[in-house]
């Protein structure tokens, strides 16, 4: 099953663009999902849409094709992000409603 990780900044080629069909394609994920994902890293100026339903990256996002950065930003959405919030989420329902700062997991 394919999941939003699937969308990596080497899809789309740096100096250049690609439509979001093209990425749709490439992560088997639907169109409408891939411009609704893409668009909010645009809202944060991480990618830019050059003209109508194309992608194109920022300096920003070409430093993101770095081996190193992709590796350590990979890391992050794939284990620690899940992590932190399966600890949150158990609190949660442990302790629903709790402002108090001991009522953790």
């Amino acid at each position: 099953m394919p999941f939003a990780g699937s969308i990596s900044p080497t899809l789309y080629p740096p100096g250049g663009q690609v439509s979001f069909g093209h990425i749709a394609e490439k992560t088997g994920l639907k169109e409408q999902i891939v411009r609704r994902l893409l668009r909010h890293a645009m809202s944060m100026r991480i990618l830019k849409e050059p003209e109508p339903r194309m992608v194109a990256h920022t300096k920003i996002s070409k430093y993101f094709t770095l081996l190193y950065v992709n590796a350590w930003l990979s890391f992050g959405a794939q284990e620690g992000w899940p992590a932190a919030t399966r600890q949150m989420l158990d609190a949660i329902q442990k302790w629903p409603g709790s402002e108090e700062s001991n009522n953790t997991v």
